[in-house]
């Protein structure tokens, strides 16, 4: 995992739970997280990670509205198939995304390839990655799909 990335999202967790001012987590997520997009080394889906990480919770603070059009612009990234199946908890993150911007049909496409690995597994690892497909289930049921 890029530490520059991801110790800049530990900062804006500290902004968030301090109950900083919003615009300095947006600061952060401008000029620290997003901004790793732009070098060319770049490991794009741990930017991906570490941005919708920050944007969920955020969201769960009600303060979203911040951020613009930033979750859409990100869900558009991240509706590339590429970046799918890498990381489960990455995987939870996109849906969660893709499910809010109204990116439906790519949420289910997620949600049906998530289900279908999760059968395909040897039965050990399907009862620990049991609770993972539930949360996808509930995050596609709370948001609709």
């Amino acid at each position: 995992m890029s530490r520059y990335t991801h110790n800049w999202w530990h900062v804006a967790l500290c902004y968030l739970e301090g109950h900083s001012p919003m615009r300095k987590v947006l600061e952060i997520y401008d000029n620290h997280i997003w901004k790793e997009l732009e070098k060319p080394d770049a490991v794009h889906p741990e930017v991906y990670l570490n941005a919708l990480g920050l944007l969920l919770r955020v969201y769960v603070r009600g303060e979203l509205d911040v951020f613009g059009n930033r979750l859409k612009v990100l869900a558009d990234c991240v509706a590339d198939q590429a970046n799918w199946y890498l990381e489960c908890h990455l995987d939870l993150l996109i849906l969660w995304a893709l499910a809010n911007t109204g990116e439906v049909s790519k949420a289910e496409d997620l949600l049906k390839g998530l289900k279908s690995r999760h059968s395909k597994m040897i039965k050990k690892k399907q009862e620990l990655m049991q609770t993972g497909v539930q949360v996808s289930s509930d995050i596609c049921l709370i948001c609709h799909l």
